[in-house]
């Protein structure tokens, strides 16, 4: 009884499975009429080999040897539902290859004017422009940033053209004036990192000064290359589809080199001691990315941000040794407003492309404007009267900077701008500047 029970059961699985195989097997070639499979009557006594549609190897076994004992056939199982993607991340992929802002911020400077009358008679009226801050004041966030957080390395340098000048003039009787401009580039080195999903990150920028040392006969300015460390800290305030928001301050430390003028004999130092405190507010938009082929190629950012300065600058008199010997007062700068607006257009975007996946055009507009009146220092040194401060007492600067992007393998991108003021010589912080940028992300 037990024989036949074992030989019925094993029957009647091979049964089972060659009717498995059978109903999910396919024909070997194309059905014709004639290979239509046979009926049952019909099969009877036919060779196997002869069957229509069907292969015979009588080197392979049966399935039902092949599986486990009392193991029904598999039975895919369906995967749970994944999770819907959120709106941020749909935003992060649409945004993701909007460009940084270039920028345009030059060298702030203050304007140090002296009348000196030696024993001749003649007064001697001598001025240089002053640029402080480490000679660097980076602490703008539209400069090579963006408003959304970001895994990035990257590099700036920047050419100020006729940044500052120097100039002497004799009177009475008025002579010649003599005047010497400077240019200055600048070399950034930074690094951004996120955090908390990519809500917030921390930048941390730090600038090297060429060397800039520009001398006449009576009146002569110079500087070391150390520029100010700056930390941004930055925050993803909303994003949508199409737009991102982000917040977030600028910290610019005063660990930039101090400024020295002379005069006549007589030298000057301006100690870099200013914290600067830069809060910030910007936005990223754009309707479509070409890389995953939706929308339009355009795109836009902007940033509004106010440059606070929270403590002075201590003005000291040199003395034989190069130590201050008299002080002359402490000289606070100016607050600033930034308004910064930029547009683009992706000219070429394919991912797949070997080297260069993109190419964009990018153009700016940048305002900067004093928010208070200049800070005045005046005193005498060995007969000689000197003031410093902002002639002007304030002004308002726009800038217009145009330039282009190329993505290198969807990582890296290598930038390369110009910027001009917009504005005649009272509404110039420099003549021109040259921008190159590198980013990559990590």
């Amino acid at each position: 009884m037990t024989v036949v029970l074992a030989v019925s059961s094993a029957a009647a699985q091979e049964s089972l499975v060659g009717a498995v195989m059978r109903s999910q097997a396919r024909p070997a070639a194309a059905q014709h009429p004639m290979d239509l499979p046979m009926s049952e009557d019909s099969q009877e006594g036919a060779d196997p080999q002869r069957q229509p549609g069907w292969t015979w190897d009588s080197h392979i076994e049966s399935a039902a040897w092949l599986q486990p004992p009392g193991a029904p056939p598999a039975i895919s199982t369906p995967r749970p539902p994944t999770a819907a993607p959120r709106a941020t991340q749909f935003g992060a992929i649409r945004l993701a290859s909007v460009p940084n802002m270039f920028g345009d911020l030059g060298l702030a400077s203050v304007m140090m004017t002296a009348t000196d009358r030696p024993s001749g008679g003649q007064d001697l009226n001598v001025g240089a422009g002053l640029p402080l801050a480490g000679a660097s004041r980076i602490g703008k966030i539209a400069e090579n940033d963006s408003p959304i957080p970001r895994d990035r390395f990257f590099f700036n340098y920047n050419h100020f053209h006729n940044v500052f000048q120097v100039f002497e003039q004799v009177n009475p009787p008025i002579g010649p004036l003599l005047i010497r401009q400077q240019p200055i580039d600048r070399y950034t080195i930074g690094v951004e990192k996120t955090f908390f999903d990519g809500m917030t990150s921390v930048e941390l920028r730090m600038p090297i000064i060429g060397n800039f040392d520009t001398q006449l006969q009576n009146v002569g300015v110079a500087g070391g290359n150390a520029g100010n460390l700056t930390v941004v800290l930055k925050g993803l305030l909303y994003m949508d589809e199409a737009l991102a928001v982000g917040a977030g301050m600028s910290i610019e430390t005063p660990t930039g080199s101090d400024t020295q003028t002379r005069i006549g004999t007589t030298r000057l130092q301006f100690n870099n001691e200013a914290t600067h405190l830069l809060p910030y507010i910007g936005f990223v938009w754009s309707p479509g990315d070409p890389r995953w082929g939706w929308g339009s190629g355009w795109f836009a950012t902007g940033f509004a941000q106010i440059d606070v300065v929270a403590s002075s600058n201590t003005v000291g008199v040199l003395g034989p040794g190069g130590m201050t010997s008299q002080t002359l007062g402490k000289l606070t700068e100016q607050n600033l407003g930034f308004l910064d607006v930029g547009v683009g257009y992706w000219l070429f975007r394919d991912p797949d492309a070997p080297r260069m996946t993109g190419l964009a055009a990018i153009a700016e507009i940048h305002y900067t404007s004093t928010l208070q009146d200049a800070d005045q220092v005046l005193g005498f040194v060995d007969g000689s009267r000197i003031a410093i401060g902002n002639p002007a007492n304030r002004f308002d600067v726009v800038n217009g900077t145009v330039g282009v992007q190329m993505l290198l393998f969807d990582a890296s991108s290598l930038r390369v701008g110009g910027v001009f003021p917009i504005g005649n010589e009272d509404r110039r912080l420099f003549d021109s500047e040259i921008q190159v940028q590198f980013n990559r992300r990590f």
